[in-house]
């Protein structure tokens, strides 16, 4: 069976670097048979963040950073069938061996209702999903967290959450719910953030690792979001 690596984060582990890789290299990587999903985002262009996708699934009342910046539209039947849609139309590549959908987003499901729209969404195609996950050192994590929310609060449109709806609470920061979500679905490959960049300068050596993908290109380029 073909696999499909999630690659759902968590926020500022190196994802955004994972995922300019991606895109740079995304020709070099579908020779050695890796397929990239992508989005087109308005002032952005095609992108590897998949967050339309992520943001179709989560629950209505998560006031996630596209939400807020309408980046997003409001989760409903129509985002749903398109998102499903999109990921059938992806997965249909048979050319591929493997497939890499990346959105740190989906690291914000923690529902029932979630977990039966992601399994839905990709229940159709003969794939094995393998969550991939980045953890770091919660202290870090909260700050680096915490500045990016302040980063991006001048161009909230929306209001944050309540309680499960508030990116900033305390429950996101819980890896025994993250990884308990996402056992559900699949065999979870979970990577210590801090140990890899230690060892490696970046967190690209072992996401490829873990995603079962030959380095193609070279790395050096996305040192600089390596800590960020």
């Amino acid at each position: 069976m073909r696999k499909l690596f999630l690659h759902i984060g968590t926020h500022k582990t190196g994802t955004t670097s994972f995922q300019s890789y991606l895109m740079d290299n995304r020709e070099g990587l579908g020779l050695a048979g890796i397929d990239v999903c992508t989005e087109s985002h308005k002032g952005l262009g095609l992108i590897a963040n998949c967050i339309s996708l992520a943001n179709a699934v989560l629950r209505p009342s998560l006031m996630t950073v596209a939400r807020m910046t309408g980046d997003a539209k409001s989760p409903g039947a129509w985002q749903y069938a398109k998102a499903v849609t999109h990921v059938a139309k992806f997965l249909s590549n048979d050319a591929a061996a493997h497939f890499v959908l990346s959105a740190e987003a989906f690291c914000f499901a923690r529902e029932t209702s979630e977990r039966a729209k992601i399994e839905k969404m990709f229940r159709a195609s003969d794939v094995e999903v393998i969550p991939v996950v980045c953890f770091r050192n919660e202290d870090a994590w909260r700050e680096s967290w915490s500045d990016e929310i302040d980063r991006w609060t001048p161009k909230f449109r929306r209001p944050h959450g309540e309680g499960m709806g508030d990116i900033r609470a305390d429950w996101y920061f819980d890896k025994k719910a993250i990884l308990g979500f996402w056992r559900q679905i699949g065999d979870v490959r979970a990577i210590d953030f801090d140990e890899a960049v230690g060892r490696d300068r970046s967190i690209l050596p072992s996401l490829l690792n873990a995603m079962e993908i030959e380095q193609v290109g070279d790395l050096d380029t996305y040192f600089r979001n390596a800590r960020t």
